[in-house]
C-alpha cells in the first residue's frame, strides 16, 4: 500500500508545530507498514522570511528522508493577508511537488490530504488528472467559528462532493462539515496520540502538594478565565493546591492581572511555551488536566494527558465528548464557573480513587489514539477504496 500525504501546512524549522497532527499520522502510517511519503506545498508567509532566509527560499524544491518518509518541499514564500494568491500559489506548487514524487517514488494508490483548504483542493485536482482516489481529513475549527469566507465556498463543497472518504477527527465536526454537502463517506478518525512518549511517570514529586495542569493558548476562547475563576472559588486558601498553566497568547496580560485580582497569586504559575517534552513532565508532576474551552475540533491535550494517567475536566465544546466520559473524568457546560469549578473539587476530594484509575485511564488512550489503532482505522479505509472500486469521481 503506497499512500502520499498532501498536508495544508507541515513542520518547518522555523514553525515546528504547524501541521505537528498530520506529521504523527504520517509517522504512525510508516510505522504500522504503510508505504507513505510527504508533499510539502506550504508557501512561507514574507512576515516569517528573515534577510538571510532569502537565500534558502528561491522556490527551489528539496528532498528529504524524515525517519524513513520521503518528503518533498516547496521552499518558496507567498504575500501576506493574500488568500486567493496564497490558494493558487498551493495548488500549483503542489502540482509541481506530485510530479516530481511520481517520477522518483512513483505513483500513490491514494492522495490522502489534510485540511480541504488548501490540501483536499489540491489533491482533488490532482486526483481527477491522474485517476487516483483521494481522502481529505479536516481537523479546523474555523468551519464552527464561521470563519469560513464566501469565495472558499464552493471550494470545499467540490472536495466534499468528489472525495472518495472525508474523514474528521470528532463527530461534531462531520455534524458542522455537513452543511457543505450531505455526504455518506464521511467518517471519524481522530487524532494520533504518541503513547510510547506521553507515558505514566514514576512517583510524584511533593506529594502534600496537588497540582492541576492546563496547556493552551492564553486566549479567552479556551477559557483560561473560567478556569482561574472556578479555581479561587473553591481553593483561594488553600495553599496545598495549585495550578500550572502552560502557553501564550494575546490574553496573557489581562489573565496575569486576573490572578492577582482573584488573590491565587501564590498558587497559579504560568509556565510560557512548553517543548513537547517540558509538556510531559508537566503531566508527571500534575494531578489532573483541565481546560473549559468554548470551542475544540479534537481536544489532542486532554488525551494526551489521559496517555500519562490523568483524569480530565472538559467543556461540551464538541470534540471531548468523543472521549471524555465518568471513566476519565469531568464535562460540563463552556462558560460555566460553578460547574467547572465543582468539578475540580469534586476531583480534588476523590484524588485517590482518580489516582487507582490512571492504568485504565492510560489504556483507554492506548487502545483508541495509539499510532497502532488510528494507522489500522486509517488502513482499513484505504484498503476499502483500493479493493472495493469505491472511488468517486463524478
Amino acid at each position: 500500500m503506497h499512500i502520499l500525504i498532501l498536508p495544508s501546512s507541515y513542520p518547518r524549522p522555523y514553525e515546528k508545530l504547524s501541521g505537528i497532527f498530520y506529521r504523527d499520522q504520517a509517522r504512525a502510517l510508516k510505522k504500522n507498514g504503510v508505504f507513505t511519503g510527504v508533499i510539502d506545498p506550504d508557501p512561507r508567509t514574507l512576515r516569517t522570511l528573515l534577510r538571510k532566509d532569502a537565500f534558502l527560499n528561491r522556490f527551489q524544491i528539496s528532498y528529504i528522508d524524515d525517519s524513513g518518509i520521503p518528503t518533498l518541499r516547496a521552499n518558496d514564500w507567498c504575500l501576506p493577508f493574500a488568500r486567493k494568491l496564497y490558494a493558487k500559489h498551493f495548488i500549483s506548487q503542489a502540482k509541481r511537488l506530485f510530479k516530481l514524487y511520481v517520477k522518483r517514488f512513483g505513483k500513490p494508490e491514494i492522495i490522502h490530504a489534510h485540511g480541504i483548504l488548501w490540501g483536499g483542493v489540491a489533491a482533488r485536482i490532482i486526483a481527477r488528472e491522474y485517476n487516483i482516489p483521494f481522502v481529505v481529513t479536516e481537523h479546523s475549527s474555523e468551519y464552527a467559528l464561521n470563519l469560513i469566507q464566501e469565495w472558499q465556498k464552493p471550494f470545499i463543497r467540490e472536495v466534499i462532493k468528489d472525495a472518495s472518504s472525508i474523514i474528521a477527527v470528532s463527530f461534531s465536526l462531520i455534524s458542522v462539515l455537513h452543511s457543505f454537502g450531505e455526504s455518506k463517506r464521511f467518517k471519524v478518525v481522530p487524532n494520533v496520540v504518541d503513547t510510547d512518549f506521553f507515558t505514566k511517570s514514576g512517583k510524584k514529586e511533593n506529594q502534600a502538594l496537588f497540582r492541576f495542569i492546563s496547556i493552551a493558548p492564553l486566549d479567552l476562547k479556551k477559557g483560561i478565565d473560567i478556569l482561574l475563576k472556578a479555581f479561587a472559588s473553591v481553593f483561594s486558601d488553600r495553599q496545598d493546591i495549585v495550578i500550572e498553566i502552560g502557553g501564550k497568547g494575546k490574553d496573557r496580560d489581562y489573565l496575569g492581572q486576573l490572578v492577582k485580582d482573584l488573590g491565587v497569586a501564590s498558587q497559579v504559575k504560568i509556565l510560557g511555551v512548553l517543548s513537547r517534552a517540558q509538556v510531559r513532565d508537566a503531566f508527571h508532576r500534575c494531578d489532573a488536566f483541565v481546560l473549559p474551552s468554548c470551542y475544540e475540533t479534537f481536544g489532542l491535550c486532554y488525551v494526551e494527558a489521559m496517555a500519562c494517567g490523568l483524569p480530565v475536566i472538559a467543556t461540551r465544546c464538541g470534540g471531548p465528548q468523543d472521549f471524555v466520559n465518568h471513566n476519565n473524568g469531568y464535562l460540563v457546560e463552556v462558560g460555566n464557573v460553578e460547574q467547572t469549578a465543582k468539578a475540580m473539587e469534586d476531583l480534588y476530594n476523590n484524588r485517590d480513587s482518580w489516582h487507582g484509575r490512571s492504568e485504565a485511564i492510560r489504556k483507554y488512550v492506548i487502545d483508541s489514539f495509539s499510532e497502532a489503532a488510528i494507522a489500522g482505522n486509517l488502513a482499513n479505509i484505504y484498503q476499502g477504496l483500493i479493493t472495493g472500486g469505491t472511488y468517486h469521481n463524478e
